[in-house]
């Protein structure tokens, strides 16, 4: 396992007191790894060819800050970057992901490492189950999967792009190779005859029209998406626009159709609302967890199921039930065989459900469909809320009278309903509950 620290000797001056401790933590890493880990800090000012690499090969560019004194002011072009990486699998981590900033004042910034540790071994992890050693991604995919590209004309293209399309191109070619027949490819031009594929993945897919800048009349597609009989995966453009950035990308979405690579876990959320709703102005109805979904694909294979059919998908590792209602008895009887089989369940439920309008803030009694169920297993939810002295606070519209006008503004109050707990409440002793500093727990039951 190679851990590659690059971090530059001109630096923010922020972000300078940071770079040893990021050493010596690199340095455990090597010892705790007993000759299996090779650690090397590097700064690429020093070493071109290392940058060039760096640059090409991981998409690992500097970052430019404003360091100004009373004086002058400059911009620093600089590195804060790890590199994971084992076999044919790495892993980059920036600095946004390595550093939290907290902003005391106007010009009162709190700059501190966020997690590292987590950050490493959770990308240490990663790697290592992605590993193939040295067979192809293919070898574990049962499916035929098809590369579509969504291509504008070489004309409509920035020239980045047109050069970056033949790069895909022969990227393609190399992958069909080794595909034995599992891998086709098609591109299509949106903007082709009437335009009618260009509204149909921008409703289908979300893909709007491009621009290189927001006055640049010139509008072009570049989307590149696989997908087989069930799933569609994007295939993200790459800040490095190079084979081997290339290569990284569509491998990458590969592992979504293959199986054994990664874990999978099955997640079942509310369903979303009827198209005519949103057409009709009526909003969202509850929460889509889109945010959690997307989360959750960094490290492991999602699938989005209802259990409409009484089981969870064979693949699965892992049941993620988040915020049930009504559950029928053939989706019980899904979770229920899923965890007497030995799976595990991971349930986010509530006895409660909160919603919100203009003037008001209610909480009415939400039945899950699991309680009888929870219940056998001697787990039970409350029917009332948990209120602490030791709380969140909440933002709550006040309206405020000055010279016979009246203004409404919102302030922040304390809010029983939102307990907020800390050490020592929460368990030293549990894996869930060790790592976390603090939790706010919204409209809890106990």
């Amino acid at each position: 396992l190679l851990i590659q620290g690059y971090f530059s000797a001109k630096t923010h001056p922020l972000l300078a007191p940071l770079v040893p401790r990021m050493r010596d933590l690199l340095a455990e890493y090597e010892i705790a790894g007993g000759g299996n880990v090779t650690v090397r800090v590097i700064d690429p000012a020093d070493d071109p060819e290392l940058e060039d690499e760096a640059n090409t090969k991981y998409g690992i560019r500097p970052v430019p800050f404003q360091v100004a004194d009373r004086y002058q002011s400059s911009l620093v072009n600089s590195y804060f970057d790890v590199l994971v990486s084992y076999g044919d699998e790495y892993e980059v981590l920036g600095f946004r992901d390595l550093i939290e900033v907290k902003v005391a004042g106007e010009a009162d910034l709190d700059v501190q490492l966020r997690n590292p540790e987590y950050d490493i071994t959770r990308s240490i992890k990663k790697v290592l189950y992605g590993f193939q050693g040295g067979s192809s991604v293919f070898a574990n995919i049962q499916s035929p999967v098809t590369f579509t590209g969504y291509l504008s004309a070489d004309e409509k293209l920035p020239e980045a792009l047109v050069e970056f399309r033949g790069v895909v191109s022969g990227v393609l070619d190399e992958l069909q190779a080794e595909s034995e027949g599992k891998l086709s490819v098609e591109f299509i031009d949106p903007d082709a005859g009437d335009g009618a594929v260009g509204a149909e993945i921008a409703q289908n897919y979300g893909f709007q029209p491009m621009a290189t800048s927001l006055f640049d009349a010139n509008v072009f597609y570049f989307y590149l998406t696989l997908a087989d009989d069930e799933t569609l995966v994007q295939v993200p453009l790459p800040d490095a626009l190079s084979a081997e950035a290339a290569k990284r990308g569509i491998e990458e979405g590969l592992k979504r159709f293959a199986t054994g690579l990664l874990r999978t876990v099955a997640l079942v959320t509310p369903p979303a609302p009827p198209p005519y709703m949103a057409q009709q102005g009526m909003g969202m109805v509850g929460n889509q967890f889109s945010q959690l979904q997307g989360l959750l694909s960094n490290d492991f294979n999602v699938e989005t199921t209802d259990l409409a059919e009484g089981v969870v998908p064979e693949a699965a590792d892992l049941l993620v039930v988040v915020d049930p209602k009504d559950l029928s008895d053939k989706q019980v009887f899904a979770i229920d065989q899923f965890l007497m089989k030995g799976g595990t369940v991971a349930v986010a439920a509530s006895a409660f459900e909160a919603s919100f309008s203009a003037q008001t803030l209610t909480a009415a009694p939400r039945v899950t469909g699991l309680e009888d169920w929870l219940g056998h297993l001697g787990v039970g939810i409350g029917d009332s809320l948990v209120l602490d002295p030791a709380n969140a606070a909440f933002p709550v519209p006040v309206t405020r009278n000055v010279g016979g006008f009246s203004f409404q503004e919102l302030v922040m109050l304390d809010y029983p309903y939102f307990p907020d707990i800390r050490a020592p409440s929460l368990n030293p002793d549990s894996i869930m509950t060790s790592g976390l500093p603090q939790v706010t727990m919204a409209w809890a039951s106990p």
